[in-house]
């Protein structure tokens, strides 16, 4: 079966124009979901800043304030066990602290 040009051109405009038209749908659920991955992270970081700020006080009160001293412990380990997150560090921090002191 042979198609004729004109059949041919008109099936070509078709798809041509069903993808114009699909086009803004696609984009706009794009944007949607890159939001919401966007939502979720920044409550994630948040939490977390939360967290490492709790950790950053407990740590400073074992020190007594010292936060040359923390800066020094904390630039200590993370050298000793580089790539873990700030929360393990001081969480690594706090409870050598805690042993060393039994």
């Amino acid at each position: 079966m042979k198609l004729s040009q004109e059949t041919i051109n008109f099936l070509i405009n078709t798809a041509v124009v069903a993808m114009l038209i699909a086009l803004p749908f696609l984009v706009i659920a794009l944007l949607a979901e890159i939001n919401k991955a966007k939502g979720q992270q920044n409550r994630r970081g948040n939490q977390t800043g939360i967290k490492n700020n709790q950790l950053e006080k407990k740590l400073l009160a074992m020190l007594n304030g010292d936060r040359a001293g923390a800066n020094r412990l904390l630039k200590g380990t993370k050298r000793m066990y580089p790539g873990k997150s700030n929360e393990w560090y001081f969480e690594k921090v706090i409870a050598d602290l805690e042993r060393d002191r039994r």
